[in-house]
């Protein structure tokens, strides 16, 4: 007797491949605003810590060493550097629905 998949099984398969295919487009719209909206924000704090960076940058050097100068000096590099984590986008590796569901000849 041959091995075979039924009617029914390539049925189910198909239907819970295309599910999952609308998921991925889904999800692969979702990424795009996230990776859209953060970019958004990206340059919304760059441009916050390049005025403040310029701002702390003409001040004078008394300043600048001083308290208050040393004080904004590590608020700016905080800033900074929780600016740094927006640097990459999100990605996510989407499976290749149609490879998975694809199973090849059937044995005779």
């Amino acid at each position: 007797m041959a091995m075979k998949i039924s009617k029914a099984q390539r049925s189910a398969i198909s239907e819970a491949a295309d599910a999952l295919r609308g998921c991925k487009d889904t999800l692969t719209a979702q990424i795009e605003d996230y990776n859209a909206k953060r970019t958004e924000l990206q340059a919304a704090i760059d441009d916050v810590k390049d005025a403040l960076r310029s701002e702390f940058d003409d001040k004078n050097e008394g300043w600048q060493n001083g308290e208050r100068g040393q004080a904004a000096d590590a608020w700016i590099s905080e800033i900074e550097d929780k600016a740094s984590q927006l640097d990459d986008e999100l990605e996510v590796e989407m499976l290749d629905i149609d490879d998975i569901t694809s199973f090849g000849d059937q044995p005779e």
